[in-house]
């Protein structure tokens, strides 16, 4: 059927189209009068089958039709799929670790905007849902010998999504006591780290070469890609210390920046945006992470 990848798409309009008038002259052969009826209905007759056979084989017809559609599609999807190379595969492995340190910044920013007051006070949904990732692991299906790194990963990332479900369950409800909600917030600064490591480690099983530089380069030209209009001497002039809000030695980043002028320059554009995000408007005028009070007659 390798054929059906050679026929472009306008023809299988026509051919859905000369289907559907089939349909049509089968419907017109079981008209009781005219002489096209009488001589089809007497070829049906001789042929030892009667209209309603004739009809369910052009429905039998169009129903392959459809099939074989629907597996050409398939087969170019997937052709498509296993086309992607390793540089690429690289890439996606990288932006998830920028991903990563994105969401650090999100993280601590709510952490901090908090300020504690779990027991009157929740952050917005969107500010934690946004922190999701996915991995399309058929992106990597010519690993076919890596499939249990991949697929350790991709259920690492589950968990973390999971784990932003329920920091999100526990932050919106007044039962919940304060020690549990640090532990979340804990929890999701730590994954952050962790799958930076599990994904440098994971490139270094697929293509056994140190990604390392690579990623910490990527890293750091995506903190300085990040809030460009912003003056960040001037927000740097609200904070009382370079490193006021993050600065975890057991981080991924001491162990990535081997260079110790690029490991303080990234902490500290982490921690400037940290500040930007918790002071910052967004693009509408409103403020970029939203602290929420508790209904009182809910109380």
């Amino acid at each position: 059927m390798n054929f059906l990848n050679r026929i472009p798409t306008p023809w299988w309009v026509v051919i859905i189209i000369i289907a559907m008038v089939t349909v049509m002259i089968s419907i017109y052969v079981s008209m009781p009068e005219g002489a096209f009826a009488v001589g089809v209905r007497s070829f049906a007759e001789w042929n030892g089958s009667d209209t309603w056979d004739w009809l369910a084989f052009v429905v039998a017809v169009i129903s392959f039709v459809f099939a074989a559609f629907t597996w050409s599609s398939q087969n170019k999807t997937e052709k498509n799929t296993t086309q992607i190379d390793d540089k690429s595969q690289q890439k996606i492995l990288t932006e998830l670790t920028c991903h990563f340190f994105r969401n650090l910044i999100v993280i601590c920013a709510v952490e901090k905007k908090l300020n504690g007051r779990f027991d009157t006070h929740y952050p917005s949904e969107e500010s934690l849902l946004k922190l999701k990732v996915d991995m399309d692991a058929m992106a990597f299906r010519k690993q076919a010998d890596n499939f249990d790194v991949i697929h350790e990963l991709q259920l690492l990332l589950r968990n973390f999504n999971s784990e932003i479900d329920v920091a999100l369950m526990h932050l919106r409800s007044q039962q919940v006591f304060a020690y549990a909600k640090e532990r979340d917030f804990a929890t999701l600064k730590f994954k952050m780290s962790h799958l930076t490591n599990k994904i440098e480690d994971c490139m270094k099983k697929i293509w056994h070469k140190d990604f390392s530089d690579e990623i910490a380069d990527a890293i750091l030209n995506a903190a300085k890609d990040r809030n460009k209009d912003e003056n960040l001497d001037e927000v740097r002039e609200k904070m009382t210390d370079d490193l006021q809000y993050y600065n975890n030695t057991k981080s991924c980043y001491y162990s990535l920046f081997k260079n110790e002028e690029k490991r303080k320059e990234l902490l500290s554009l982490l921690n400037l945006h940290i500040q930007i995000e918790m002071d910052g408007l967004n693009k509408q005028g409103y403020e970029k992470i939203l602290i929420i009070p508790f209904d009182k007659t809910n109380s």
